[in-house]
């Protein structure tokens, strides 16, 4: 599953920040810009997914791609289009509840998003060409 990858990065960042409070390691914490920039490699290349998905369709050619953006919109579809992909019996109703993982974090600053949206712009496009959909929305 896809996620925009602006927004996931700065999730990856507050997640990694929740540990380290959670670890008692608090006092490591940098801003997001420094992470991202200079010591984020983990954060930052998570991002490029037209490169993962290219990669990973060498060995998987029928490997299903899917959006966070789907599950938010419409999550029995969603999870439908889930089922259908796997082979499972279009009579099966699985159960939907509740949501795993939610958490709430400062915004990111608009300059912030900018910048990393400029950075990951190449990577959308590429990826949004090789999925098949449009993910104009990403780049705004």
């Amino acid at each position: 599953m896809f996620r925009n990858p602006v927004d996931r990065a700065w999730s990856h960042y507050w997640m990694w920040a929740e540990k380290l409070n959670r670890t008692g390691k608090a006092r490591l914490m940098v801003p997001f810009e420094k992470v991202f920039w200079d010591n984020g490699r983990w954060i930052r290349t998570h991002g490029h997914y037209a490169r993962h998905l290219k990669y990973w369709r060498e060995a998987f050619p029928e490997m299903g791609v899917f959006l966070f953006d789907d599950l938010v919109a419409d999550p029995a579809a969603f999870i439908s289009s889930v089922y259908r992909f796997l082979g499972v019996d279009d009579t099966f109703v699985g159960a939907l509840g509740g949501s795993m993982n939610r958490r709430r974090y400062e915004p990111m600053s608009e300059e912030t998003r900018r910048t990393v949206l400029d950075y990951y712009r190449g990577e959308i496009r590429e990826f949004s060409a090789l999925i098949g959909r449009d993910l104009s929305h990403w780049l705004e």
